[in-house]
């Protein structure tokens, strides 16, 4: 609750604010979304494990299947609303429907999770297929992104450095009020919390981008600059919890 509560939270308030200023569903949404996505997958879940042993790997996986699936199911929502926003409201209602059942971001992690249940496995060939082909999306993701930071982004600096502040320092913090201060949670579940929305932007609000053809730019840099940034912020959040 508090980690999604800190997520949706920022990126509501980063969404409303950015609408105005930009007056587009489109472009305040993939700007939102690069604030508050947390990289819970690839980094989240080795960093949990590092921090807390198998006991951090529950609190990961929640927090990945929350951004994954929740943050972009909104996002894609009001990304949709901005791409028809012409068309007539019954029609967008249809459209947003159908974007949601079919778009692979979504469609993917819920196959998965679902095959995963069942406790059955793949044949052994398609399985190594599979797992090659998965390897291969966050590469070929951070491969884009290198491409499309010695491009000339046309939102402001400030705006970017705004999303790295918001990211790294804001979300943070209020997970961490919801988490004590609010629901008083236990220690374990509090630093959970707060480590997991203080990750840097990942890969997939650029992968959102490219999949809608919109521009990268800014999302890459706040990729960028915030994985940079963690090295410091999350180095702090560590010692700050190793007395406990």
């Amino acid at each position: 609750i508090a980690f999604s509560s800190g997520a949706i939270l920022v990126y509501l308030a980063l969404l409303i604010y950015y609408r105005i200023q930009t007056k587009d569903w489109t472009v305040a949404s993939f700007q939102s979304l690069s604030g508050s996505y947390a990289n819970t997958g690839y980094m989240g879940i080795p960093l949990l494990l590092l921090a807390f042993g198998e006991s951090g790997l529950g609190p990961a996986v929640i927090a990945t299947l929350i951004v994954v699936c929740a943050l972009f199911a909104v996002a894609i929502i009001f990304i949709e609303l901005g791409v028809h926003a012409k068309k007539p409201f019954g029609e967008i209602i249809q459209t947003v429907g159908k974007s949601l059942a079919t778009n692979p971001l979504l469609v993917a992690p819920f196959c998965g999770a679902l095959w995963a249940t069942t406790g059955l496995e793949l044949y052994g060939p398609l399985r190594q297929f599979v797992s090659f082909l998965g390897a291969a999306a966050s590469p070929c993701a951070l491969v884009s992104i290198g491409l499309f930071l010695v491009q000339k982004t046309a939102a402001p600096a400030k705006t970017t450095w705004s999303l790295v502040f918001v990211k790294l320092i804001l979300q943070p913090f209020i997970v961490w009020v919801v988490a004590d201060p609010i629901l008083g949670l236990p220690t374990f579940w509090v630093y959970a919390a707060v480590l997991v929305s203080a990750l840097p932007t990942g890969t997939g609000p650029f992968m959102l981008a490219q999949y809608y053809r919109a521009d990268g730019s800014l999302i890459s840099r706040v990729v960028l600059i915030t994985t940079l940034g963690s090295l410091f912020t999350l180095s702090i959040l560590v010692w700050w919890m190793t007395p406990s």
